[in-house]
């Protein structure tokens, strides 16, 4: 007696990892992670910020509020994003899509997507 086959896709996880990549674009797109008030001025720091920097994370900006170690960890925050995004979407775009039909087998075992998944959380 052999074990019933395992699915190709599955439709109930790609709906969710649609749901979370939508999740992680909202938190890309908005521009205000960490709010600081200082003297009555307010101060916005989040992806865009980062990405407006050009990544350089030697000179903190006009104001000086951020230790380049906080810089750091805005740009880990951001790359995380941007990873989990592109990871997501292509879980998504396999479970919906099928991996039979795009010439994805299984290698060593494993299927592609479910692993997809892991990482992206």
């Amino acid at each position: 007696m052999s074990a019933p086959p395992v699915p190709e896709r599955c439709l109930a996880a790609a709906v969710l990892q649609g749901l979370g990549v939508v999740c992680a674009s909202t938190a890309l797109s908005d521009p205000g992670w960490l709010l600081v008030m200082v003297a009555g001025q307010n101060y916005v720091y989040g992806a865009a910020y980062i990405l407006h920097q050009g990544f350089n994370l030697t000179e903190p900006g006009a104001h000086q509020l951020l230790h380049p170690s906080g810089l750091r960890l805005l740009l880990l925050l951001t790359a995380c994003c941007y990873v989990s995004v592109l990871l997501g979407l292509s879980a998504f775009l396999l479970d919906f899509l099928g991996t039979r039909y795009m010439g994805i087998r299984r290698r060593m075992g494993i299927l592609l997507p479910p692993v997809l998944h892991l990482t992206t959380v």
